[in-house]
């Protein structure tokens, strides 16, 4: 019947309506998830970055670590400032860069090739 027509195209568009409902709330979530998902990912890295300073090599006084870079140096070495990278404890932070930099038995057993 007509009346039945009626009711079932209403039916539809209120399921219309309410599935319209749904998707914006799913669209909402899934911007929140989003946002989380990156929140999450920064403080992987934080605790990753601050995880480091648990390392025991970190509770060396700086005069071991001055030694260990010594020795780590072999007799003679030579290293090219524009060719080859620099000794590799120069790059792992500031306070190992420091230390070796201002230990000078570190730098009479190499030499410098700047050409």
């Amino acid at each position: 019947s007509s009346s039945d027509i009626c009711d079932i195209h209403k039916n539809i568009s209120d399921a219309r309506d309410i599935l319209k409902a749904y998707d914006k709330e799913i669209r909402q979530l899934e911007r929140t998830l989003a946002v989380i998902r990156s929140m999450a990912g920064d403080l992987k890295e934080r605790i990753k970055e601050t995880f480091f300073l648990l390392s025991p090599v970190r509770r060396l006084p700086n005069e071991i670590l001055g030694e260990i870079f010594k020795f780590s140096m072999s007799s003679g070495s030579v290293f090219s400032c524009t060719k080859q990278p620099s000794p590799s404890f120069l790059t792992v932070c500031l306070r190992w860069r420091t230390i070796a930099l201002s230990t000078p038995s570190v730098w009479q057993s190499i030499t410098l090739d700047y050409s």
